[in-house]
């Protein structure tokens, strides 16, 4: 079948089936498209382009020859069958409806197919498990022989739904494709094709975990379906367990080229249940789904691509998993659809956070945030962020900005700030990147990382650091960081770059206490490696037991701060679940049981530099642009001004200005004009408008700049 670009080439004569009568296949197609998808008309393959015109429903119209044309095309290509031959059996009247092709259901075919485990979430009545339930009847009936497939599920009425759902929309299969036969069993426990030899198998678990446990060992199968997984009792017992009992069978459908897998759906749950929370821990282990998927060269590729992606430390089953959690508006529904739904549900609360907005709860857990940073955050979400891949290291970024923004605020001088969570062990367990924008405070990029090599993942530390050259980087000093930060310094050494005005370090932060080896840094040239090596220890965020780098500062004063003025901007979907998951536990704020914290120690790391970061002038940051775009802040700072805000804000963009501009002169008389009227411009300020700035430190540093500059400039000449 046709999944990745390369392998329309395995079919000559296939075409792009842009006359199909299901519109909404070419709706999602130009989506894709238009989100920039390369192969975004895979779902759209036509192997046979003579059945182009053909009603496979129009039986009386149909001779042998096109009937078998039209088998052989189900068979060899799933995507035709879900556009042309499936329908949704009616909830009212006679007539089934066109299967309804959108970002979640094509989805998780494409990564079934290409035998990576699903977690498939969305809004109640959203049809996630239907979507599940057709796949399975093409599988019944086209896409393997001899195959036994499970289903586990809750309840015996979810069983009882399950299997009658895919018996009408086996009723709705033209006769000529429909194997069922008098002698096959279709009740509300399971289906079997006899001719075919394939049967489906509804299963329910168990309270007891031992004959929860026998459950899953009689899962020797290898296509797993779990509905409804959060509800499971015993889920981790028998869903271990029957991955274990369906190897064999696995690695036999592999040998033989057959479809193999196993998909979980279902609606989010508590965090203070026990099967939830195991649910939740491997969703948030997996690698959040993303279109650009498509694009990526083959199986292999993907693989790898998904592991790398991933969080290691929490992937309890060791496999590549892919995170499908898709919003009402991302499915296509309005929000005019929701409000409908709260209304005929009465849902409110957490009720309604589960079941129609895909959030997790934590039921009566102290949550730390308030509840009007809790709106701010989940309104901040953006739920389709501009996504890069990173060549050729192949990690994701989330960004939240464009490039043509990127390099907008690079020409207006404004600095980004990078927080880097290293964790415990790198390698083993995950890396977080988030990225702020230091005039704003807003989130502007993410990235989890799972990488086992560590000089892979520093070399591209180095490379984001030569992309961008306005970006500054605090990476917390924790177990092996040190041979990604070592790494780091050797390659900006080589690249002629000095390493501590790129890496956050306690020479810089604490001059006063390292006065000698700041005044050594002041007076070596740009590229001592010696002395940056023998220093390097000092690069780094460490956190300390006590104080202004403690853990415990770091969850209160800066996690508050970071809230009060950036809440409204943090954007990036995990990081808001990661802060909104924040529980209290034995009187400190921590993560809840099979949660991470990684991307929230990553932000408090970057605003913790924009709250505490001292001698900053010294890191190329322009202190007088610090959140100066920040509305809540700009609020509460003029607040108590006596001053007019333009009037302030004025005389802090004519000393900008001025110290650009002081900067680039050449002309010492010129430059001694500029120098005078940065000076005077600051005391106007510090006297007027109470502003704590120094002065003497930002022009000291450009002095030394600009002497350090005319003599590499001799050199050269």
């Amino acid at each position: 079948m046709i999944l990745f670009l390369n392998d329309w080439k395995k079919y000559p004569t296939a075409i792009v089936h842009v006359n199909t009568p299901n519109k909404h296949f070419l709706r999602l197609a130009n989506l894709y498209r238009d989100m920039g998808i390369v192969n975004h008309a895979f779902h759209l393959a036509l192997l046979q382009p003579e059945l182009e015109f053909v009603d496979p429903h129009d039986v009386e119209k149909l001779d042998i020859d096109t009937m078998t044309k039209i088998l052989y095309e189900v068979k060899n290509n799933p995507w035709y069958f879900f556009r042309e031959i499936a329908k949704a059996p009616p909830l009212a009247g006679t007539e089934g409806l066109p299967f309804k092709a959108n970002r979640a259901n094509i989805a998780l075919y494409w990564s079934f197919f290409n035998h990576i485990t699903s977690i498939l979430i969305q809004p109640r009545q959203t049809g996630k498990s239907f979507s599940t339930d057709m796949l399975m009847v093409y599988l019944l009936n086209y896409g393997t022989v001899n195959t036994h497939i499970n289903m586990l599920t809750r309840s015996d009425d979810l069983r009882s739904q399950n299997l009658d759902r895919i018996k009408k929309i086996q009723e709705e299969l033209p006769v000529y494709l429909n194997f069922k036969s008098r002698e096959d069993i279709f009740n509300t426990e399971e289906i079997q094709l006899k001719q075919l030899g394939n049967m489906y198998k509804g299963n329910l678990s168990n309270m007891s975990p031992k004959l929860a446990n026998n459950v899953g060992r009689g899962f020797t199968s290898p296509i797993l379906h779990v509905d409804e997984a959060c509800f499971i009792p015993n889920i981790s017992i028998a869903l271990s367990a029957a991955l274990m009992a369906g190897n064999a069978a696995r690695e036999s459908a592999k040998e033989n080229n057959k479809p193999y897998g196993t998909i979980l759906t279902t609606t989010t749950g508590n965090l203070e249940d026990r099967d939830s929370s195991y649910i939740y821990k491997l969703w948030n282990s997996a690698t959040v789904w993303n279109e650009n998927f498509f694009d990526l060269e083959n199986n292999a590729s993907l693989v790898d691509f998904v592991y790398k992606n991933s969080r290691a430390a929490s992937n309890e089953t060791k496999k590549a998993i892919v995170n499908i959690t898709m919003s009402y508006r991302q499915l296509g529904y309005s929000d005019e659809w929701m409000r409908e739904k709260l209304s005929e549900t009465i849902a409110d609360g957490e009720s309604a956070d589960r079941d129609l907005f895909n959030r997790w709860t934590a039921g009566t857990s102290s949550s730390p945030i308030a509840k009007e940073h809790i709106e701010c955050i989940k309104n901040s979400i953006v739920e389709n962020p501009r996504i890069e891949i990173y060549k050729p290291y192949g990690y994701i970024l989330n960004w939240y900005i464009s490039e043509e923004t990127i390099e907008r605020y690079k020409a207006q001088g404004i600095s980004f700030i990078a927080g880097i969570d290293t964790s415990e062990g790198i390698g083993r367990d995950d890396i977080a990147m988030v990225v702020r924008d230091s005039s704003s405070g807003e989130v502007i990029c993410t990235a989890v990382f799972n990488e086992l090599n560590l000089i892979s993942l520093a070399d591209f530390f180095v490379s984001f650091l030569l992309t961008h050259e306005n970006l500054v980087m605090i990476i917390e000093r924790r177990s092996s960081a040190s041979v990604i930060i070592d790494y780091i310094i050797q390659k900006l050494i080589v690249h002629q770059i000095n390493p501590f005005r790129r890496l956050f370090s306690m020479v810089i932060q604490e001059r006063e206490k390292n006065e000698d080896m700041f005044k050594q840094l002041e007076r070596a040239s740009y590229y001592n490696e010696e002395l940056f090596t023998k220093l390097r220890k000092y690069i780094g965020f460490s956190t300390s037991g006590s104080g202004i780098t403690s853990r415990s500062e770091l969850y209160s004063t800066t996690l508050n701060h970071m809230l009060k003025y950036t809440s409204s901007s943090l954007y990036d979907s995990k990081l808001s679940h990661q802060i909104l998951g924040l529980v209290i536990k034995n009187g400190r704020i921590d993560h809840s049981e099979g949660g991470n914290d990684d991307l929230v120690i990553a932000s408090l790391l970057s605003y913790w530099l924009l709250l505490n970061g001292k001698n900053l002038y010294y890191y190329n940051i322009n202190t007088q642009l610090l959140l100066k775009s920040n509305k809540v802040y700009l609020n509460e700072k003029y607040s108590d001004s006596y001053y007019e805000e333009s009037e302030l804000k004025e005389k802090e963009d004519e000393l900008i200005q001025l110290l650009e501009d002081y900067k680039k002169e050449r002309d010492d008389i010129v430059s001694t004009q500029l120098e005078n009227k940065i000076r005077y411009i600051t005391n106007d300020l510090v006297l007027n408008f109470n502003k704590n700035i120094s002065v003497e430190h930002m022009v000291d540093d450009i002095k030394r700049e600009k002497r350090i500059q005319r003599s590499f400039r001799r050199q050269l000449y």
